[in-house]
């Protein structure tokens, strides 16, 4: 065993703690991290953008209208339909609704002022 195995075993709690603290100052970071990943290609739509979106909305869901921190991102016109990366064809979803919509396009941001 190396000197270094040693170390992440040994640190293994406070590691996870401190990628738990990373992720947690740096969310909106990741998640365009993430969203490049998958996607393969540049956000078109900054993390500052984003948070507009999402302060502009009340910081809710715009299909179920729960208020939550945690919103995502979603595609008005899915990437697999055409639709772009602009944050005009973004809408602020909690994980759930976003998840369920699948790759419908379903426009929630009638009377949400952008």
């Amino acid at each position: 065993m190396t000197k270094h195995q040693r170390y992440y075993r040994r640190n293994r709690e406070r590691r996870r703690q401190e990628r738990r603290d990373y992720y947690k100052r740096n969310r909106p970071r990741e998640r365009a991290y993430q969203h490049r990943r998958r996607h393969g290609g540049p956000v078109g739509f900054t993390p500052e953008e984003f948070e507009e979106l999402c302060h502009a909305a009340g910081w809710r869901c715009l299909a179920c209208g729960v208020e939550t921190t945690n919103l995502t991102p979603d595609h008005v016109i899915p990437l697999s339909k055409g639709g772009s990366n602009d944050i005009r064809n973004i809408q602020p979803l909690c994980l759930s609704c976003n998840s369920s919509k699948q790759d419908g396009e379903t426009d929630f941001r009638k009377g949400v002022a952008a």
